[in-house]
This record gives C-alpha cells, structure tokens and sequence, in this order.
C-alpha cells in the first residue's frame, strides 16, 4: 500500500455534519507529488481540519469503503488516474 496518513476518522454517519459527530472536519486530499502533499496537509491542519493524505487513486478509493471526507482536494493529473 502506498502512503497514507490518517487522524480523526469520522465515528458518526456519513451524513451528519463533523460537528455533529463531535470531530474535526476530514479532508482528503489526493497527490502525488509529496512536497505539495505535505504543504496541503500542514496547511489544512493549521485551519483546523483532521487530513488523510493520498500519493495514488487506488489508496484513496479503497479508503472511501470506510470514511466519508467533508471535503477532498483531488490531483487532476495522477499517473493512475488516465
């Protein structure tokens, strides 16, 4: 599996709001190009949300079986998405 990095997994369902399920809203965010990876984490998690990190389509897919994100920044370029 490639990198993933993860915190604050939603405990609620996935249509109620993060506040509702008492967490931080989850981003996911999906590159892969590390430095820009990181730098959309750090800055994601400074504003106060809880982030998993993705480097490929495939991690961030099998990962949407068991979270549902508040909101996802996606890479329209990725090598395994054409």
């Amino acid at each position: 599996m490639d990198r993933v990095r993860a915190m604050n997994r939603p405990g609620g369902p996935p249509s109620s709001t993060a506040s509702e399920r008492g967490r931080l809203p989850l981003l996911h965010v999906v590159e892969d190009d590390g430095s820009t990876l990181l730098l959309l984490e750090d800055v994601a998690r400074d504003a106060g949300w809880g982030v998993a990190g993705f480097t490929c389509l495939a991690d961030f897919r099998a990962e949407l079986r068991n979270t549902r994100p508040d909101l996802i920044i996606l890479d329209d370029d990725l090598p395994d998405g054409r």
